[in-house]
């Protein structure tokens, strides 16, 4: 008996633990009559209303019908599709290859590699006079060759590649829109339906995913080849005067500010910060600051009307009961004596909010 989609909603019921999201609908046949009994149900998940990229799958499995309406719950058990870019490298002006593992394997679909205002896929490179690269799916093992001369000192080698997660909050944590196509018995169910009450933290646009220890990420952001930020007092000003990081390469331009949702069982936020240049030494332009390395500036992060305090030197502030809903993140700092003395270049790299769960 064929079956058509008579109409159905979904609730979304998906929080900070990663709740299954509940689904409800109803079936009927062509003549208009209820349908009953038990049905395989399955979904996937695109990032358009036709055609798409698939970014996520499950099979639910057999889902009882009564007088046409079912409910079942998903999110738990699919296969998400996640792109994260990561960096092979940061240039230092000599080295032409560089070689990397990337974080997850197997590798799906597409691999891009880019560095030096070049970029390579397995369908060709930008420019095959200049720059090249080999990429193993399996392994994760990638070489990024520059053919006629080194990158620039400080510029980002990145990849950007297909993996899959297990569950469904990566496919939403994309961005951009999800469309979910539901089967029944295999019969694709048409049209595909908007997934438009997404949860907190996806809605803010920021979130790359839970992670371990009941944690949960509400901002992550890193240009890669792009700095975020500099300080306006790169060129020195008033010892005692705090300023904002500001975008741009040149000049004062945009701050950096963010504008981030702080949900009501977050208990505990870490703020987390990535350096690049010379911090004093003039011969270490353009490099990335490790973490455990002092920097010599004293830096004011705010949150709404709340400061962070600094949990040491590692580029790591943190707050307890944190102001909730929508929040206004501010980045400042200012220069310390040594700092004066030693006129160091400094540039915002990546900033991440991590908030722990009540």
């Amino acid at each position: 008996m064929k079956t058509v989609l008579f109409h159905f909603y979904f609730l979304l019921a998906l929080s900070a633990f990663a709740q299954p999201i509940n689904y409800q609908g109803r079936l009927s046949d062509k003549s208009g009559t209820n349908v009953n009994g038990t049905k395989n149900f399955s979904l996937r998940i695109f990032d358009a209303k036709t055609g798409g990229k698939q970014i996520y799958e499950e099979n639910v499995g057999a889902v009882t019908v009564n007088e046409g309406a079912y409910s079942f719950n998903f999110g738990e058990t699919g296969k998400s599709v996640v792109t994260p870019t990561e960096t092979i490298a940061f240039a230092d002006g000599e080295k032409q290859i560089f070689n990397y593992t990337v974080k997850n394997t197997p590798v799906l679909g597409e691999i891009k590699i880019s560095g030096g205002g070049y970029s390579w896929t397995e369908s060709g490179s930008s420019d095959a006079t200049k720059f090249t690269a080999t990429a193993n799916k399996n392994s994760g093992a990638v070489s990024a060759i520059f053919l006629t001369g080194a990158p620039e000192a400080g510029e980002n080698v990145s990849i950007s590649y297909d993996h899959n997660s297990d569950g469904v909050i990566g496919a939403l944590s994309r961005g951009g829109q999800a469309w979910l196509e539901v089967a029944v018995g295999g019969e694709t169910l048409s049209p595909r339906e908007r997934l438009v009450a997404v949860p907190f933290a996806l809605r803010a646009g920021v979130a790359n995913g839970l992670i371990e220890g009941h944690k949960i990420a509400l901002l992550s952001s890193n240009n890669g080849r792009s700095r975020l930020g500099y300080l306006k007092w790169r060129w020195p000003t008033k010892k005692d005067e705090y300023s904002r990081f500001s975008n741009g390469t040149s000049g004062p331009g945009g701050d950096v500010t963010r504008l981030v949702f702080i949900p009501k069982n977050i208990s505990h936020l870490e703020l987390n910060l990535s350096f690049r240049g010379n911090n004093g030494n003039s011969g270490a332009s353009g490099k990335e600051i490790p973490a455990n390395e002092k920097i010599p500036f004293d830096f004011k992060m705010i949150l709404g009307q709340r400061n962070f305090k600094s949990a040491g030197i590692d580029h790591r502030y943190i707050m307890n009961s944190p102001p909730t809903g929508w929040q206004r993140l501010d980045l400042f700092g200012k220069k310390t004596e040594e700092a004066f003395l030693q006129g160091p270049i400094l540039d915002l790299m990546g900033i991440s909010l991590i908030g722990t769960i009540k």
